[in-house]
């Protein structure tokens, strides 16, 4: 556990959804409060933004399994606590990109970044984004001011409402 531990602290992961469409528990999960937002892409437009990235970045799907049962998963190898969960996330359908921050004596000092939160990694936004959508039960300003931060930034993918509103 201690060496998952200090390879996990080395490195840095984006996870995302990859149903094509909306689910009402990813919802309930991350916006709870109604007020989140959630980025349609696709793997492709994903691999297109990240073409300008100066850092590598790897993808995976993740593996959900039964650690008391599958045998496959071997603790010892320290990129297996990145791309496995628990089948009870299995849900979740999900795939995440994993970016290595560093690989030099298990260490990585997370006080020279510009976040210790994570690593800010340039991306091609408008290659990202094929819509917006906006939680089922936001309410209308709401809407409004997703719709105006992404005029302000010169985001021109459309907002919507969630189809499940």
């Amino acid at each position: 556990e201690e060496h998952a531990e200090k390879m996990r602290a080395l490195y840095t992961v984006s996870c995302w959804h990859a149903r094509k469409v909306e689910n009402a528990l990813m919802w309930r999960s991350y916006a709870a409060n109604n007020s989140g937002i959630m980025i349609k892409s696709d793997y492709k437009r994903i691999v297109k933004a990240l073409e300008t990235a100066e850092n590598s970045i790897q993808t995976s799907t993740i593996k959900y399994a039964d650690y008391d049962e599958d045998s496959s998963i071997r603790f010892g190898n320290g990129i297996h606590p990145i791309i496995y969960k628990r089948l009870f996330f299995s849900d979740e359908t999900e795939i995440r990109l994993i970016h290595q921050v560093s690989n030099k004596m298990w260490v990585h000092d997370w006080s020279k970044e510009e976040s210790e939160d994570g690593v800010y990694i340039k991306i091609n936004v408008e290659h990202l984004i094929e819509e917006i959508r906006i939680a089922p039960f936001a309410p209308k300003w709401y809407l409004d001011v997703v719709i105006s931060v992404c005029e302000k930034y010169g985001v021109s993918a459309p907002v919507l409402m969630s189809s499940l509103a």
